[in-house]
């Protein structure tokens, strides 16, 4: 366990501490530093979460309670911590080169499962920074509608959400149509069939090692990624290949896909909020 891994575990311990007032309190502060900037340093931010805590326990033992303690404003004293946090380049490449190997783990899956086994080197490019957009944008919804109270931004919130994906999985599908074959590289059957399994029990084992939190928000991408194996494995065969190049195939492939994206965003979508505070 990393030293953020256990300052998160004593701060969810901490936290039983604090009555049900303190608690939202301290909780939207939370949430909302947590959806941080991306290149701040995590470590800072737990640590300096973990300060936050303690000091509200310390008051509530006084008889204080944190609005009286820190005052009735949680947004200034979280924006103002989070002006003094270092950006931390490090994990911002990490994160870069992370959401550039789901691209390309992706884009080499999803050619599988269309019986094209190649995958496009500008493309993986427009999928990394697509993907990586999107991302960024969710967390920002997240982060601008931490302190919001009207039922009307949670709305909101959803509808933002929902028109990001849409855009994102709207990208990735039309970015085959437009962008050039030059950049493409062929891939034997059997070695693009047997990388592709490897990554995807890879991917799995990685996901189930993950705390509770974390491997929730990453669930739902497997079903996607089994679901693509599952159709490269089809395509590879000539008793099954047939079946999912006719119409009806297609249609049931196009219709499991969609059905698996759809679970894969409600999952995601109740991993993040459940996870802020957890």
């Amino acid at each position: 366990m990393t030293k953020t891994q256990e300052m998160i575990k004593q701060n969810n311990e901490l936290r039983e501490q604090l009555n049900t007032e303190n608690k939202a309190y301290y909780e939207e502060i939370l949430i909302y530093m947590r959806l941080r900037n991306w290149l701040k340093d995590e470590e800072d931010i737990e640590s300096k979460l973990l300060e936050i805590l303690q000091d509200i326990i310390s008051a509530q033992e006084d008889g204080m309670s944190a609005k009286e303690y820190f005052g009735q404003e949680p947004k200034e004293i979280a924006d103002e911590i989070l002006s003094n946090v270092p950006i931390n380049w490090l994990d911002g490449l990490k994160i870069l080169g992370l959401v550039f190997g789901i691209s390309i783990f992706f884009s080499i899956l999803s050619d599988l499962s269309a019986d094209q086994y190649k995958f496009n080197l500008l493309q993986l490019i427009v999928h990394s920074v697509t993907i990586g957009a999107g991302v960024i944008i969710c967390l920002s919804i997240l982060k601008k509608s931490t302190f919001e109270k009207e039922k009307s931004s949670s709305k909101l919130e959803v509808l933002l959400f929902g028109a990001t994906f849409a855009g994102v999985i709207g990208i990735l599908l039309a970015s085959s149509y437009f962008i050039s074959g030059a950049w493409t590289i062929d891939l034997p059957k059997e070695t693009a069939l047997g990388m592709i399994t490897l990554a995807s029990v890879g991917v799995t084992w990685k996901v189930y090692s993950l705390p509770k939190g974390e491997r929730l928000l990453w669930s739902g991408f497997l079903l996607i990624i089994w679901l693509f194996v599952l159709l490269a494995f089809l395509n590879y065969f000539p008793a099954s290949s047939g079946w999912v190049q006719s119409s009806n195939g297609k249609v049931i492939v196009i219709a499991g896909l969609i059905l698996g994206l759809i679970i894969n965003y409600l999952i995601s979508f109740y991993a993040i909020k459940k996870m802020d505070v957890d």
